[in-house]
């Protein structure tokens, strides 16, 4: 099935609850990686009302990019999320009668700068379970694919967390070679020579405009 009608939405969640937008000019540019550095979401809006852009960055917060194809008449299409994140910085530029909201999002964002630990985890404790655990502590942060550590043997000492989470899943990572990272808002580990087995495939009929 060919894909047509390309479609993007905009879906903001905070204290106000959700706005979803969908029938204004939407751009972007994402930015993602398998290492622990932030994927990052600059994303612009042109002519939110005045009190939809008062609202962005303040009760609300997070900021999910969906993007695909509406599909021919009578199918179901193909959209998903390109992005999920939360909203660092929010400014606005008029241009004659129009008026560009730019949004800054970090994926994970929150979680990244606000979370700390201070735990030790006793003897006989497995990386993977340090891993998970830590994960709980991640406000708005949900559990990925954690792969890597299924074959770490536990530690035959207790084994000492301090600072920021962000900084103790660097050293595990380190450790064990092994690579993480906050996708659409959930934590996941790879080897560094593994992949995520979801597999994409790139033809005219999926959407690809000329070369890869």
């Amino acid at each position: 099935m060919r894909q047509w009608l390309r479609k993007c939405r905009l879906v903001f969640t905070g204290s106000a609850g959700t706005l979803t937008i969908e029938d204004l000019k939407i751009g972007f540019q994402i930015q993602k990686s398998i290492t622990s550095s932030p994927n990052t979401g600059t994303i612009t809006i042109t002519n939110m009302n005045r009190t939809h852009r008062g609202m962005i960055g303040e009760e609300y917060d997070r900021v999910r990019l969906e993007a695909g194809y509406q599909g021919t008449a009578g199918a179901e299409g193909n959209v998903g999320t390109l992005f999920d994140g939360f909203i660092r910085d929010v400014t606005h530029q008029r241009d004659n009668t129009d008026i560009t909201t730019t949004i800054e999002a970090g994926d994970g964002d929150k979680a990244r700068r606000q979370t700390r630990v201070a735990k030790t985890y006793p003897a006989g404790t497995t990386p993977k379970a340090i891993v998970e655990d830590l994960q709980g502590q991640m406000d708005d942060v949900d559990l990925g694919v954690i792969d890597g550590f299924d074959d770490a043997p536990a530690f035959a000492r207790p084994y000492v967390a301090w600072g920021p989470v962000s900084a103790v899943l660097d050293d595990l990572g380190r450790a064990f070679g092994v690579f993480w990272s906050v996708q659409d808002g959930a934590l996941e580990t790879i080897p560094d020579a593994g992949a995520i087995e979801d597999v994409v495939v790139l033809t005219p009929e999926t959407g690809l405009v000329a070369t890869p």
